[in-house]
């Protein structure tokens, strides 16, 4: 661990972990308590590209979970020289159901 604060009253966590190797995290979480929404979202990045995973909620099933990649290889995603690709996956959120 690099470094963590702790801020908002300890509504606010911030931290940095260094893994080795130049691999390194970043976590933040803020409690907004007067925002009725919830959003999460995990970026991983590399050299040439990135993904998203954005949770829209914690709380309500159903609701899609987006899985954004972005890369500078878009000959590999599309099959042509574009200078830059995206592409957006979309999926249900896990549901679980419990039998009686």
């Amino acid at each position: 661990m690099l470094s963590t604060e702790i801020w908002l009253d300890g509504r606010g966590v911030t931290t940095l972990l260094d893994y080795g190797g130049n691999l390194r995290a970043a976590l933040s979480w803020v409690d907004v308590p007067a925002l009725d929404s919830f959003k999460q979202t995990f970026d991983i990045y590399a050299n040439d590209e990135r993904v998203s995973l954005d949770f829209p909620s914690g709380f309500t099933r159903g609701l899609p979970t987006h899985m954004t990649v972005e890369t500078t290889d878009t000959k590999a995603m599309f099959g042509n020289e574009s200078p830059r690709g995206r592409t957006i996956h979309s999926w249900p959120s896990w549901s679980t159901s419990a039998s009686a």
